[in-house]
């Protein structure tokens, strides 16, 4: 249901591709620099990302930011430039989790795209085995991203709207930043 006359979504899709690249060298490189598996870069990082969140969907709430149907339907244009704001804000922080993903070792683990997931189980050779944390991990993950999707949609459609699945995401990323604080590591 894109509206017609919608015609800045390939500079939605640009700015969005740009700040998730942008913030997966940030991500790693501070990482890197820091420890990536540290328990304080980890806490860092998440609360960098609750705190992107948090801006974005402070803009939106507080109507700085139209929802992209009130400006389409409005014709005020220079609101759909401010819609880059939170679109860049969201993307820069979907790299932190992908990149705490990866820098603990979990790359099967899907934290922002679910189209490789899939195809690494469908070409596991090894996918009806009993013993394989691997296929376990990306199931679980595809279970929880679906289960996070019904529940975003089921929030979008809440009088909080979309809004409301922003605050759950920045409540889900606090507590495990916090619980990076406590986290014990496990030697081998």
């Amino acid at each position: 249901s894109l509206p017609r006359d919608d015609s800045d979504s390939w500079l939605k899709s640009l700015v969005s591709i740009a700040s998730f690249v942008t913030g997966s060298f940030t991500f790693s490189f501070v990482g890197r620099h820091l420890g990536p598996a540290r328990r304080g870069t980890l806490f860092a990082s998440f609360m960098v990302q609750v705190i992107l969140i948090v801006i974005a969907v402070s803009l939106i709430q507080s109507g700085l930011i139209a929802e992209s149907e009130d400006v389409v339907t409005s014709g005020h244009h220079g609101g759909k430039l401010l819609e880059l704001i939170p679109i860049g804000l969201l993307a820069f922080q979907s790299s932190g989790s992908i990149n705490s993903t990866r820098s603990l070792g979990f790359n099967e683990i899907p934290s922002v795209v679910i189209t490789s997931v899939y195809f690494d189980i469908a070409s596991d050779k090894n996918i009806l085995a009993v013993q394989n944390v691997k296929r376990n991990r990306r199931v679980a993950g595809v279970v929880a991203l679906l289960i996070g999707a019904i529940v975003g949609g089921w929030l979008n459609r809440s009088a909080g709207g979309m809004a409301s699945t922003f605050w759950l995401a920045a409540g889900i990323k606090f507590a495990i930043g916090l619980g990076w604080l406590f986290w014990m590591p496990v030697r081998g």
